[in-house]
């Protein structure tokens, strides 16, 4: 069973899913957008039914959002919906700290698939968990920042790295 909560933080509106494996994505919309991307398939649960983990989660996204320092490492993740090489490049992008940054390159270097630096770029798209699996993090090798397939785009990737880098 797959159970969602929503919430608001100053970047708009967001849903959290998990299931018993952990947090299994991180939707962020406009409000009106959000309603039409839940499937009724996903159970709802109102703040007072949901967990001290899940609430913790998503009081450190919202921290995270207006730029103070919060590491998600420790988060239960479930990514099992996920090919075995967006899993592999996704847990690497988890480990990378607040206010660094990894090139598409580097990434694909480091699970010892240098050539698959494109490959990574299409991983981080499919990312289901934004800000907890930081993909804003990874950058171009030129020092552009890159592409970001969350609801606003490169500005909002611009703005997380900023927050970072304050």
């Amino acid at each position: 069973m797959t159970f969602y909560h929503k919430f608001e933080s100053s970047l708009g509106s967001h849903a959290i899913f998990w299931t018993a494996n952990g947090i299994s994505r991180h939707m962020m919309f406009p409000s009106e957008i959000l309603k039409e991307k839940l499937s009724p398939d996903f159970k709802r649960l109102d703040q007072s039914e949901i967990d001290c983990t899940v609430k913790n989660i998503i009081d450190d996204i919202k921290m995270a959002l207006e730029g103070h320092k919060r590491s998600f490492e420790h988060v239960e993740i479930d990514l099992t919906s996920l090919s075995e090489f967006t899993q592999t490049v996704l847990y690497i992008i988890r480990t990378i700290p607040w206010g660094n940054t990894l090139t598409y390159g580097e990434v694909a270097r480091s699970i010892k698939r240098p050539k698959t630096y494109r490959a990574v770029g299409q991983a981080l798209k499919s990312n289901p968990i934004p800000i907890i699996v930081p993909c804003h993090r990874v950058i171009r090798s030129d020092g552009n920042i890159g592409g970001f397939s969350v609801e606003g785009g490169n500005k909002l990737k611009a703005k997380l790295l900023d927050f970072e880098y304050a």
